[in-house]
């Protein structure tokens, strides 16, 4: 036998308030095996699963008859659970729901996210389990629980008949356990003090509810926030009547109030590198002795002398004759010995000013003491006559100095620079003259002022680039923005012959394919470099005569670059220089597309691109040849066949293009459709069918039907022929109905016919 467990459980039945629904009557606590619960009949919402149904059918099928438990854990683990009905046959279906806090059990069981298992019962034993801990062959695995949570149990009696009652039974440990809470709360040891941190209350049962002074509904106690006293704390867990309650007291102390001092300045001081401070801590309020107790290995003592290296934080932990104890600290800064920063050893130029600067670290406020002045600022302004040295060291608000630094002052030389050799363009060029060599002075960089011989200023850099027209000399001023001399540099810049330029074409105009000759027409004892460019097209280097095709209709410039032996260079542009007239395109249409043999004519319509005279030629066509733009024609009668047609155009440039095509005469169709047959053994008329000529075979569909629209034969080939049976014997005498669909044969034309047949005999 399974060892009997605690549970603990309200049955809820189905009253007849609210439409027989869920409704909680009494609750009991008992040892063991739980009492019988009766199915009660249940309707309404209710009834069906209107509740969640834990995403299997429980309550939405079968016998209407359902029990409503609730059960207190107050062991978590896995929910081992036999659910035993009063009859070893028939379905016993279970759902289990959450109860959140505050929740009614009847109102959470109708949110599907409350539920945490079900068993739809696999066979008719009489009973459900979940885990395996009892002999029950329906069985699903335990859902987990947790110590303090409220679940519903709804029990539904699926088959009838079946049983009428059921118990419930909780498995051994360490699975889920219920029954009535233990709330006895451990006692708190020792002595409680507003600076602890906050700690967890313990009891036998957890889960339950904490309230009273600095503590939280899940039992963790503040002693800063319940303050200095005696504090009663109350725990109460588990679901009436099935409750248990305790209480208990906790006494907070105060803390400690202490004050510390470092060399008479509060808590904190600076002291230069080497030096001593003395600190010191005293419990302000005590009804007897402290203790104190400083880091950084310093030990015990209310005072202490330290000499420490860099700046440092003392902690000290002081205790009151209560046992409360306060941790302050006091802080001991270094100030370093200080580091002077100098500006850079510098050259200037000759009767300059400049400004030698020094700046340090390790302080706040500092004095700069120079060697050739009084003053203690950290920027100083020099002239110097010749090169020397200056020398400077840092004093802090402690009076700490720092080592002594020079600087070095040097002087610069003389501007010194030579010019390019002097240049020769062509007018309405850019002419060069440049600036080399340029030393001396701060060494840049270096300022040009370039003059002509006017006087006139025209360039501001080392290079003069400028447009000439004649020759001109140009004289460059250098400075280097100091107090340096400045120099002066001439240049000469010659104007050079320039070539006129001209070209000619044999036939400016022609239709493609067209072929041009271009002549280069400038002086030849200047023409040393020829370049032609043509529209965006061809590209030709030092030829005289060009020989060019050019099969793309349009007008197209002609530019011709040349250069002369100096160098000199000149451009001529012509626009619209040669044209290339566009090509017609011969093209047209006709209708109709396909014409018949019994009526062979066609309208002819030009459509073709820059037409504007056409020379038709038709071959046996009446006429043979039209001047006509849209001629129409008229080819021999019934003489099927493709005839060629010839279509010559010409543009009003006088270019000319030509088409051919071939035009079909195709017959028309013929269609012959006997309307009676006589099926009757005399050998005469025994069979039915068509007569049709001009169509496309594969297109081909005959169907006959009865007057009733049933289908009696149908056919996909023209010569088919119909013995007047339907399904082996033979149709009825009367009138019958045949359909044809056909596709011409030339054209893809559709045509569909119908008519009506008898059948005699």
């Amino acid at each position: 036998m399974m060892k009997k467990i605690s549970v603990a459980l309200s049955l809820l039945f189905c009253s007849t308030l609210l439409n027989a629904q869920c409704n909680v009557e009494t609750s009991v606590c008992q040892q063991g095996q739980s009492q019988p619960f009766d199915f009660l009949p249940t309707t309404g919402p209710y009834a069906g699963g209107s509740f969640a149904n834990a995403g299997c059918a429980t309550g939405m099928a079968g016998n209407h008859d359902y029990g409503f438990i609730t059960l207190n854990i107050t062991s978590g683990g896995p929910l081992n659970l036999l659910v035993d009905g009063s009859s070893n046959s028939g379905f016993v279906d279970v759902a289990i729901f959450n109860i959140p806090p505050g929740v009614s059990p009847c109102d959470a069981i109708l949110n599907p996210s409350n539920a945490i298992g079900c068993n739809y019962a696999s066979n008719s034993g009489g009973c459900v389990q979940f885990g395996t801990a009892f002999p029950c062959g329906s069985s699903v695995p335990a859902p987990n629980v947790t110590a303090g949570q409220e679940i519903m149990i709804i029990v539904q009696n699926f088959s009838t008949p079946g049983s009428n009652s059921f118990t419930l039974e909780l498995g051994p440990l360490p699975g889920a356990q219920s029954g009535t809470p233990d709330a006895t709360i451990s006692p708190v040891s020792g002595p409680i003090c507003t600076s602890d941190s906050p700690f967890q209350l313990v009891a036998s049962n957890m889960g339950g509810n904490w309230s009273g002074p600095g503590v939280s509904s899940d039992g963790m106690f503040n002693p800063a926030a319940a303050g200095s006293g005696t504090h009663t704390i109350n725990y109460t867990i588990g679901v009436a009547p099935c409750t248990d309650s305790d209480q208990t007291t906790i006494t907070v102390l105060p803390e400690a109030t202490v004050t510390v001092d470092v060399d008479g300045q509060g808590s904190e001081t600076t002291i230069c590198q080497g030096e001593t401070a003395v600190i010191s801590a005293s419990v302000i309020t005590s009804s007897g002795g402290a203790t104190y107790v400083w880091d950084n290995g310093l030990g015990a003592g209310s005072s202490h002398t330290v000499s420490p290296t860099s700046t440092t934080v003392y902690t000290v932990t002081a205790t009151n004759s209560d046992g409360c104890s306060v941790t302050e600290t006091v802080t001991v800064n270094i100030s370093p010995t200080p580091v002077i920063s100098l500006s850079q050893d510098e050259i200037i130029c000759i009767d300059g000013t400049t400004t030698i600067s020094a700046s340090a670290t390790g302080g706040s406020v500092f004095e700069f003491h120079w060697g050739h002045t009084s003053d203690l600022g950290g920027s100083q302004s020099i002239s110097p006559t010749t090169p020397g040295e200056y020398t400077v060291y840092a004093e802090n608000e402690f009076n700490c100095v720092s080592e002594r630094d020079t600087v070095f002052i040097d002087l610069y030389p003389p501007l010194s620079a030579t010019i390019s050799p002097n240049d020769t363009v062509c007018p309405t060029q850019i002419g060069t003259l440049r600036v080399l060599n340029v030393s001396g002075g701060n060494g840049g960089p270096y300022s040009y002022e370039w003059k002509d011989s006017d006087g006139m200023v025209v360039g501001a850099s080392q290079v003069l680039s400028i447009e000439i027209r004649e020759t001109s000399d140009y004289t460059v001023t250098i400075s280097d923005g100091c107090t340096t001399p400045e120099i002066e540099l001439t240049g000469r810049i010659a104007a050079a012959e320039v070539p006129g330029v001209d070209f000619s074409v044999d036939i400016a105009e022609q239709c493609p394919p067209a072929t041009f000759v271009f002549k280069n027409e400038t002086d030849p004892s200047l023409s040393d470099q020829l370049f032609w460019q043509f529209g965006n097209g061809p590209y030709y280097e030092n030829e005289s005569v060009i020989h060019m095709e050019e099969d793309r209709p349009g007008s197209y410039n002609v530019r011709l670059i040349v250069v002369s032996p100096e160098g000199c260079r000149d451009t001529l542009k012509k626009e619209k220089f040669f044209t290339v007239f566009e090509d017609p395109i011969a093209k047209f249409a006709w209708s109709p597309f396909n014409p018949k043999v019994t009526f062979p004519e066609a309208v002819f319509t030009n459509q073709s691109y820059l037409s504007n005279e056409y020379e038709w030629t038709f071959e046996e066509g009446e006429p043979a040849v039209s001047m006509e733009e849209n001629p129409e024609v008229r080819f021999p009668e019934e003489k099927p066949g493709e005839y060629l047609v010839t279509l010559k155009i010409t543009s009003e440039d006088g270019c000319t293009d030509s088409t051919a095509n071939l035009i079909a005469i195709v017959p028309d169709i013929l269609l012959y459709v006997p309307n009676t047959f006589t099926p009757d053994g005399d050998k005469f008329n025994e069979k039915w069918r068509i007569h049709i000529d001009g169509i496309d075979d594969q297109g081909f569909e005959l169907v006959v039907f009865n007057r009733w629209g049933e289908i009696m034969w149908e056919s996909h080939h023209p010569e088919a022929e119909w013995d007047g049976t339907y399904g082996g014997k033979p149709v009825p005498e009367g009138n019958y109905i045949w359909k044809i669909k056909a596709v011409d044969r030339t054209t893809d034309k559709k045509y569909e016919y119908s008519g009506h047949l008898n059948v005699l005999r």
